[in-house]
């Protein structure tokens, strides 16, 4: 049986200390500095918008229903809204050896002729689709996570395949947050930090209470024991709001010719699109992770911009109980009214 205690974990040699390079010493001044005079409302209102601007589309606040996105002109029908890259991502367990950590392609005859070669020596648990692909995520994935990776030992009678995915994505947040602390803003990717992340809904006590006690034992607490082996300390509480957070707001990446799903990635704008069983934007899966979201009829200035989070042809009433076991709501759009009263 599993337990979170982490005495069982194989110990590796003691990490000397290094000479820390003189670039390297700046950015730790810049993070410090941005502790002691961190950004302000209003700062992060302007640096907030930076990943839209370009698409004809702005946030929208509401006491009721929070933040959502709704168009900034008139729009026609078949024009590309909004196109958005990921801000971070997780291949699917299973297909792991199969699909590129980095820009999560996948050679469908992989299954026939082998696992990508190109593999993190330190953990074995990562795979690449190129040389240049590793080097491209050697900043998110040396350290924390491929340390974590060394030394995890999951019982796989406990974490089927779909939770350790949730788990890899929850450590590549993690990577991420702390890669993040010693780059400045022009380093990453479309300008998104972990404060943008923040914003997206979390709400853990929406979700089961049993649900979240599970959570606690088996992830939260086998974490953080881990991470404190790794002398990496992170609070239960910010892994279970990141792990909750990330299930919220996740979509699925698949792959177009066999239709199997490859990884999960989560957005930080299109995240703020909320659902409608008739929703007014489709859904393209371009190269690379990015999304293209394309608008199905002529959409008013003003308007909420909407997607479907299942499949809206199903009947109403599966319909409703798949958004309400996923994703914590009873849908009252205007289809499924006019489908109850039929």
């Amino acid at each position: 049986m599993f337990s979170p205690n982490c005495a069982s974990v194989a110990t590796h040699s003691s990490t000397k200390k290094k000479h820390r390079p003189k670039a390297a010493s700046i950015m730790i001044i810049y993070y410090y500095l941005r502790l002691l005079f961190p950004e302000t409302k209003l700062e992060h209102q302007e640096r907030f918008k930076c990943w839209y601007q370009s698409s004809p589309v702005k946030v929208q606040q509401e006491q009721h229903k929070g933040r959502s996105l709704v168009a900034s002109r008139p729009l026609k029908k078949g024009e590309s809204i909004l196109v958005a890259s990921p801000y971070i991502w997780a291949t699917d367990h299973d297909r792991s050896p199969f699909v590129c950590r980095y820009c999560l392609s996948e050679d469908v005859h992989k299954k026939t002729y082998g696992p990508y070669q190109v593999i993190c020596p330190k953990c074995l648990q990562v795979f690449y689709c190129s040389q240049t692909c590793k080097e491209k995520d050697s900043p998110y994935h040396d350290g924390l996570e491929c340390n974590i990776f060394r030394s995890w030992q999951l019982d796989m009678g406990i974490y089927d395949s779909d939770l350790i995915t949730e788990m890899k994505l929850l450590i590549r947040t993690l990577a991420r947050r702390n890669f993040e602390k010693t780059n400045t803003i022009s380093d990453l990717n479309d300008a998104k930090r972990f404060e943008d992340y923040e914003v997206l809904v979390a709400d853990v006590a929406s979700f089961p209470t049993d649900l979240v006690n599970r959570l606690q034992y088996w992830i939260c607490g086998y974490l953080v024991n881990l991470c404190e082996y790794l002398q990496e300390y992170v609070k239960s509480e910010e892994i279970l709001e990141i792990f909750l957070r990330n299930r919220r707001n996740s979509f699925s990446i698949w792959n177009e010719l066999t239709l199997r799903q490859k990884g999960i990635a989560v957005y930080i704008s299109p995240s703020l699109l909320n659902h409608d069983c008739q929703p007014n934007l489709d859904l393209k899966r371009c190269q690379n992770c990015v999304l293209e979201f394309v608008s199905t009829s002529q959409i008013e200035e003003g308007q909420e911009l909407t997607i479907c989070y299942v499949d809206g042809t199903e009947k109403v009433g599966p319909r409703r109980e798949k958004l309400q076991t996923q994703y914590l709501f009873l849908c009252s759009c205007n289809k499924c009214s006019c489908e109850i009263e039929k």
